[in-house]
């Protein structure tokens, strides 16, 4: 997949993705997020982390980087020494990058279950850094440093249906794909050919999207992993990685946020008749609204001001532009996704209204203000945010003014 001038032309100018072409000391493979980009990622990983959360995956953090020897027992050092980035120690102890999280994670198995009071299965999520120095990449989805999520089932030999488990992340992973506003539709899983599995695993598969070029790119890995990391790890190490006199099995669940991150910009980018509008869903769009003054009057703007503070309050983050027209103030909130917009005018002023702007139909409705903010309940979910708005907006009265349409 590789994404057209016009996207990302887009991405940059709205600060969403800036690729090594626009950064003075650009390497290919390292890639830069926005503002509105970082905003946008944090949604998508906060709705990863929620699902593995209520899976009950505990979640962990690792180094980014591991000994040598690590990565000897895991097999990546033999076959990929060349495409890993390296340094030492000021005890010149040789230390790799990870090109993958799993290898820093399974050596701990012994002090994870000791954590567990022993209990299997396991299961464990982390989400981090991962830095591959592939010596071919591409734009956003083969880079030398992406942010990876893995989550890894840990299982006693002889106690579980391998079809099962398979079934259970394939489900996982459509659900993981559809919270990053990625319809099922779009998405097909296959199984992998023997050319194609990992050396690491003994079986996978993995979940394909078609893009608007018609190349597959996959989103999401799942391996059945067998035993075989648990005994190269404990042969290397002494380390008893056992459970029950036999080394566990582990099934696992990878991909990125930023292939996702993508693959929903590319899908979301629509021209709706002279304006260009990132159709993001509402729970996921970096703001989930914005508060203007109509005009650059210092009474709308304190007003403008004393509603962003009052939102707050409330848990909800909504910034405040007053610079350039209105017209154009719109252009750019429908560029960057925003799905809803207040806007502060004289006659609110006198009668403690607002306007609401919805982003796809640029319809404006009028509410009270105190509509807005009292009857907002205290630190509501992003969706539960998206909704609220939605259904004030859809009870307030249409409002015909010269501004509805812009």
């Amino acid at each position: 997949m590789t994404p057209n001038a016009i996207l990302k032309d887009h991405l940059a100018t709205y600060g969403f993705l800036y690729g090594p072409e626009t950064h003075p000391y650009g390497v290919s493979g390292l890639m830069s997020y926005g503002s509105t980009g970082k905003a946008l990622k944090n949604n998508l990983e906060t709705e990863f982390r929620d699902i593995f959360c209520r899976e009950d995956f505990a979640e962990i953090e690792t180094p980014v980087m591991m000994p040598a020897e690590a990565w000897e027992a895991s097999g990546h050092l033999p076959q990929f020494k060349d495409e890993m980035f390296s340094t030492f120690t000021h005890h010149e102890r040789s230390l790799y990058a990870r090109p993958e999280i799993a290898t820093t994670i399974y050596p701990l198995f012994g002090q994870l279950l000791r954590t567990n009071r022993g209990k299997m299965p396991l299961r464990i999520y982390q989400t981090g850094l991962s830095m591959p120095n592939d010596k071919q990449t591409e734009w956003q989805t083969r880079t030398r440093q992406y942010t990876a999520h893995e989550g890894h089932l840990f299982l006693e030999t002889g106690t579980f249906d391998e079809a099962e488990r398979i079934a259970y992340l394939a489900q996982l992973a459509f659900e993981l794909m559809n919270s990053a506003g990625i319809s099922e539709e779009k998405i097909t899983l296959k199984q992998k050919t023997d050319d194609d599995i990992p050396f690491y695993a003994k079986s996978a598969c993995g979940l394909y999207y078609t893009s608007g070029d018609n190349t597959d790119l996959e989103l999401l890995g799942i391996q059945y992993r067998s035993s075989r990391d648990f005994s190269a790890h404990s042969k290397q190490t002494g380390a008893n990685l056992k459970v029950n006199g036999a080394h566990p099995e582990v099934f696992e669940i990878s991909f990125s946020t930023d292939r996702p991150l993508l693959v929903l910009l590319e899908g979301a980018l629509k021209t709706v008749r002279d304006r260009v509008v990132m159709q993001l869903p509402d729970h996921l769009a970096p703001y989930p609204l914005q508060i203007f003054s109509h005009e650059k009057r210092q009474n709308q703007i304190n007003k403008a001001s004393d509603l962003k503070k009052m939102l707050a309050k409330k848990g909800v983050h909504a910034p405040v532009d007053e610079n350039g027209s209105i017209g154009s103030r719109y252009k750019i909130a429908d560029a960057v996704g925003t799905p809803f917009v207040i806007t502060v005018d004289d006659n609110g002023i006198r009668d403690d209204t607002v306007t609401i702007r919805q982003r796809d139909t640029r319809v404006q409705r009028r509410v009270h203000t105190c509509d807005l903010v009292d009857s907002l309940p205290n630190n509501l979910s992003r969706k539960g945010v998206a909704e609220y708005l939605n259904t004030l907006f859809k009870k307030a009265l249409h409002i015909e003014t010269g501004i509805n349409s812009r």
